[in-house]
């Protein structure tokens, strides 16, 4: 639950006034790219956080940041060789009390990242060129899925697929449903599914 000090402030980027009803900026954010993914809150272990991932189409390059909810400032930013789209992903807190947030959007790219810190917990392998050439395209949205492999974490069910290189016109490699441990994202799972 929310402390109601933060209740009272802005969760998104305007804050409502009272007479006249008009709405003011308390803050704003530079994003470094376009944005295609929502801003998830995250009650963190200080205080709350707004997530964001962000990116351009290849040849450009994305990451994720968080900004402090009470003052707008930056709390972390990881950097990636590709764009980030889709929707950031919470994982069941780990032993070490951290909490995984996963990114996922193209080329391979799919990590979790500590919310608190932005420090990375753990990134899918092969990505980019080498996971080209090995068949993994673009990571979407996912959820958590049980503890398939009995490790006592919970692991991630994701779809890959959609060769972002490709022209429309170009015939596509078959999508992925995929299991990724929740330890260090290794494949548990994968079956092929029409693109």
């Amino acid at each position: 639950m929310l402390p109601s000090s933060i209740l009272k402030r802005p969760l998104l980027l305007l804050e409502k006034k009272k007479n006249p009803p008009t709405a003011g900026i308390a803050w704003e954010v530079e994003l470094y790219f376009r944005t295609y993914s929502s801003p998830r809150l995250f009650v963190g272990s200080e205080r709350p956080l707004i997530l964001i991932a962000f990116g351009d189409e290849a040849p450009r390059a994305g990451g994720a940041f968080a900004v402090d909810v009470a003052s707008g400032e930056r709390r972390w930013r990881i950097s990636t060789t590709h764009e980030l789209f889709a929707l950031p992903t919470p994982l069941t807190p780990n032993a070490d009390g951290q909490q995984p947030w996963v990114f996922s959007g193209r080329d391979g790219q799919l990590r979790a990242i500590d919310g608190d810190t932005g420090d990375e917990l753990w990134h899918f392998r092969p990505f980019g060129e080498e996971g080209r050439s090995a068949g993994f395209y673009n990571f979407y949205s996912g959820r958590e899925f049980g503890d398939l492999n009995s490790d006592g974490v919970v692991d991630y069910l994701v779809t890959n697929g959609g060769d972002s290189q490709r022209t429309p016109s170009e015939s596509r490699p078959p999508g992925q449903l995929m299991v990724l441990s929740g330890v260090d994202g290794s494949i548990i799972h994968r079956l092929r599914v029409p693109d």
